[in-house]
């Protein structure tokens, strides 16, 4: 079996299943999801719980204990786990996979069985051939409501873009703020300039969970829709819905990334901040699928 510890919201989740979920297929075993991080909350973190139950996913839960619990891809080990293994009588503990910076590992694909990873994996590099399960895997089980099946339909007839703004934590939590920063509003002029350049007569529908705040400020012209009737708790459909755009303009966000990526069209342009984190040092390149444009 093949153990991924879950951490953050839903893109995020969706990067750890997709690598445990090429690790089980490699070594023809199942995947177990441990949750045990959506229990022990790290102080001035986000609170987040799991959201993938609203996908296809092919995968066990576990929120039991576990020797690693209450590790995450930073901490180094500490007296906690030497505590976790005493309780359970000395318990040979599985093999760890750590995740050190964002660039692609390739070491990371020869995990034996058995082995339990942790980290955030934000690279198609470790997943990409095997796309194909993955859409499926992360298609939603619920049909869409009216209101998002008249956006989709609306979607499908033009030339959609999706343009995505991420604020929230982003905004409201000093270390989620420290640490990702924001999209400059340079950024999306540029975006909007540069699709305008590449497709023509675009339709820009634009998401956020600060639908208020884009009404007010991202303003693009005649061709604009904001999308304001989803909530935190649907924000799935979402996804759903950038997935249904041709085209997409995207934040320095996991979520819009899954967004874009799912987006099966071979002639999809997607358009991405180079500056994916506050810190301009950290090394992002494998970030960014292939074909991607940076600004």
């Amino acid at each position: 079996m093949i153990t991924v510890k879950l951490m953050g919201g839903l893109g995020n989740q969706m990067f750890q299943y997709a690598l445990g979920r090429q690790l089980a297929t490699l070594r023809q075993t199942n995947l177990c999801l441990d949750l045990s991080s959506y229990v022990d909350l790290v102080p001035g973190d986000t609170p987040r719980h799991y959201e993938m139950d609203i996908f296809n996913i092919q995968a066990s839960l576990d929120g039991s204990y576990h020797p690693y619990r209450g590790q995450n891809s930073t901490k180094p080990f500490g007296k906690q786990l030497g505590a976790a293994l005493a309780a359970l009588g000395g318990k040979k503990r599985q093999p760890l996979v750590r995740e050190h910076g964002f660039p692609f590992q390739s070491q990371v694909l020869d995990a034996p069985d058995g082995s339990y990873l942790i980290g955030y994996w934000h690279t198609e590099k470790y997943f990409k051939d095997i796309r194909n399960q993955l859409v499926k895997d992360f298609s939603i089980k619920k049909p869409p409501n009216k209101a998002n099946r008249d956006m989709a339909a609306k979607i499908a007839k033009v030339p959609a873009v999706s343009l995505h703004v991420r604020r929230g934590d982003y905004i409201t939590n000093a270390n989620a703020n420290r640490f990702h920063g924001l999209a400059p509003m340079d950024y999306y002029n540029a975006a909007v300039k540069l699709m305008a350049e590449k497709v023509k007569d675009p339709h820009f529908f634009v998401f956020s969970d600060d639908p208020k705040w884009t009404q007010e400020n991202i303003k693009i012209g005649k061709h604009t829709t904001y999308v304001t009737h989803n909530d935190a708790n649907t924000g799935y459909e979402d996804m759903r819905l950038m997935t249904g755009c041709r085209h997409h303009i995207i934040a320095n966000s996991s979520f819009s990334w899954w967004g874009a990526w799912l987006n099966p069209r071979a002639d999809k342009v997607v358009i991405a901040p180079e500056r994916w984190f506050a810190d301009p040092d950290t090394d992002t390149r494998d970030i960014y699928a292939e074909g991607w444009l940076k600004l």
